[in-house]
């Protein structure tokens, strides 16, 4: 790289502005020449001072005020809401849409969390109908614990059965 190529890249060097690749070859220039360090230290030095002198000016309030107020340096900002690019239609259809939705999430829901309206003791015997036709496998016991042992163990013990009675109909305790 020459000094004149340099000079030229010194501004944006100094401001952090030069990419990688001429960065390298201005920084391996700098290493060899003096003047060309010169030139960037005088224009490191030149930007401190203007930013210092900066810091410390203030523009009069009446020309912040015509300048912050001047629509082409500042346009406003359009009127429109987040929620006019949301749902850009007329205000009458919003709550249908509104319901249209509440309605496509409340109705998976329902269904979905709906519980059943058999009672336990019809499920147990339909259960029963099922052993007697040998549609489920069979573990025969006497002892009534050991059928509560083995279906708590049976469910991971996240709940203990209830118990019922069923001599009435004549039906031996069981369990799967």
């Amino acid at each position: 790289m020459i000094c004149e190529e340099a000079q030229e890249l010194i501004t944006a060097l100094v401001d952090r502005e030069l990419l990688d690749p001429e960065r390298g070859s201005l920084e391996s220039h700098l290493q060899q020449c003096p003047s060309c360090r010169l030139a960037v230290e005088e224009e490191q030095l030149l930007k401190q001072t203007i930013r210092g002198r900066a810091e410390r000016m203030r523009a009069p309030g009446e020309l912040r005020d015509r300048i912050l107020s001047d629509r082409r340096i500042l346009p406003e900002k359009s009127g429109t809401r987040w929620q006019d690019h949301l749902w850009p239609m007329p205000h009458l259809a919003r709550p249908a849409l509104a319901a249209a939705v509440l309605l496509a999430i409340a109705l998976p829901a329902f269904f979905f969390f709906r519980v059943s309206r058999e009672p336990v003791a019809a499920a147990a015997l339909e259960s029963y109908d099922l052993f007697r036709k040998g549609a489920l496998s069979v573990r025969r016991t006497e002892n009534p614990d050991e059928i509560v042992e083995q279906l708590t163990r049976a469910v991971g013990g996240h709940f203990h059965p209830m118990g019922y009675d069923f001599t009435a109909m004549h039906l031996l305790p069981v369990a799967d």
